[in-house]
């Protein structure tokens, strides 16, 4: 019995150790920040237009890939992402107008996106309180509002749907690469702070034009990064 105790004391010993000397493997956090977003259209009918203010917020969840150290991660989360962008078009054909066409048509999207993100974090070793980071990996959205305004057209927050009279759709599903770069401020030993910028190219459509021409567009956008990971 002696012995077992013994035993028993040792292990919870090397455990306690290990315990204090291994990197947490999962870090959560919280993410609330601003961000701009703009239209790059992929035809020479589609022009950008104005940038336009957005807003990300959610959940994050670094990974570790490393049991003694955190230099290497996977991040990734759930997120809530408020975008746009304006698209201007040299002509469009109607269908749903007896005039046929019209030219120079300004159009102003308003879209969101639950976004899943994954990606690989590289992170110095932390200097004073500061740890610098780099990321490069993608982003998976899908589309769970979208409407437009266009005075040429007549639609006044006009909603993206399936079976909507526009001449736009927003397709549900968008893919992106996303890079950036930031630091992490120590608060305690757990907890930091957390600064950065990321910027996502969509490779998918984020609007198309139901016409003949079928002109596409797709959303670009760069996240002033800020939240807290525990």
């Amino acid at each position: 019995m002696k012995k077992i105790l013994i035993m028993l004391l040792l292990w919870l010993s090397v455990a306690c150790l290990n315990a204090q000397t291994d990197a947490p493997r999962l870090r959560f956090g919280i993410t609330t920040s601003p961000a701009i977003s703009w239209l790059k259209g992929a035809d020479k009918n589609v022009e950008s237009g104005k940038v336009r203010a957005g807003f990300e917020y959610g959940l994050l969840l670094d990974i570790n890939l490393s049991d003694k150290h955190q230099n290497y991660m996977i991040s990734t989360g759930i997120t809530g992402l408020l975008a746009g962008g304006n698209a201007i078009y040299d002509t469009l054909i109607l269908p749903f107008d007896s005039v046929g066409y019209r030219n120079d048509i300004d159009a102003r999207f308003k879209m969101q996106y639950v976004n899943i993100p994954i990606s690989l974090k590289l992170k110095t070793n932390q200097i004073g309180y500061i740890t610098y980071f780099g990321q490069i990996g993608f982003v998976t959205g899908f589309r769970v509002g979208a409407r437009v305004d266009s005075e040429e057209l007549t639609y006044e927050n006009a909603k993206l749907i399936k079976d909507n009279e526009t001449v736009f759709k927003a397709p549900l599903f968008a893919l992106g690469l996303t890079v950036g770069g930031g630091i992490e401020y120590a608060l305690n030993d757990r907890t930091a702070l957390l600064l950065g910028v990321n910027f996502v190219n969509n490779f998918t459509n984020g609007v198309k034009v139901q016409t003949e021409d079928k002109d596409k567009q797709a959303f670009k956008y760069v996240v002033l990064r800020a939240g807290i990971l525990f």
